[in-house]
């Protein structure tokens, strides 16, 4: 009891929600498009079933009837969207090793780029290659465009036993996800791998440094300028295709 016959306040919440704030503050854009997709997630659940093609055309997924009559903007959105919850939570498991590790090192705002651009590189690869009555949708491209990003990191940093590490891991994942493409036709093998090159293109830009040097991010926006170029570049790149 305190002096004033009172219990005493209990401090672990406010330090719990403390740290919760403080990772916010580190981290914003992966916090945001963490949140953005769960939403997805619980919107479509809530308008008749994320596995129903009809709701998630509604919440803005992509098809290539839909791209041709003009609405590029489902290269966006679709990101946002994920076929049922093992979908979502698989992509948010690369969002939370990748995320925080790539936004500290260059930034929210070029991170953001970086996000963005991946995301958008994978939609123009599963446009251009996706049977015409597919649906498609998840943020499995932008994610392996953080992956692309962590792996060229890892061979700038290949002379450290973080950086070998990380490259050994984009190999493993890379090479599991394509041998799992390769044999299961549902999965968007194309939106993968053009995430990944799209990732990995921006971060080459976005760093420099070799095996005797110390990574540098010190281009200064010139990542984010390449992130803006590759966005834009994708959606053009679609819309002139589907002419």
């Amino acid at each position: 009891m305190s002096d004033d016959g009172y219990p005493p306040q209990e401090t672990r919440p406010a330090g719990a929600m403390a740290g919760v704030g403080a990772s916010v503050r580190r981290i914003p854009v992966t916090w945001i498009v963490g949140i953005a997709n769960v939403a997805g997630l619980l919107f479509t659940e809530a308008s008749g079933g994320s596995l129903k093609p009809a709701v998630m055309i509604r919440a803005g997924a992509m098809a290539r009837p839909l791209l041709e009559q003009g609405e590029l903007w489902r290269m966006l959105t679709s990101g946002f969207l994920h076929f049922g919850a093992i979908h979502l939570l698989a992509n948010m498991w690369g969002l939370y090793i990748f995320g925080p590790v790539l936004e500290r090192m260059v930034g929210s705002v070029r991170f953001a780029g970086l996000y963005v651009a991946s995301l958008l590189a994978g939609s123009a690869a599963a446009a251009f290659t996706t049977p015409a009555n597919a649906v498609s949708a998840g943020a499995s491209g932008a994610i392996f465009g953080l992956l692309g990003a962590i792996g060229v990191v890892g061979f700038r940093w290949r002379h450290t036993p973080l950086g070998r590490a990380w490259v050994r891991q984009a190999a493993v994942i890379v090479g599991l996800n394509v041998l799992i493409g390769l044999t299961d036709p549902t999965i968007g093998l194309s939106a993968h791998l053009g995430g990944l090159v799209g990732g990995a293109a921006v971060m080459a830009v976005e760093t420099r440094g070799g095996p005797r040097r110390e990574l540098e991010v010190a281009r200064p926006w010139a990542g984010f300028s390449a992130a803006v170029i590759l966005s834009t570049g994708s959606v053009l790149a679609v819309a002139l295709w589907l002419r």
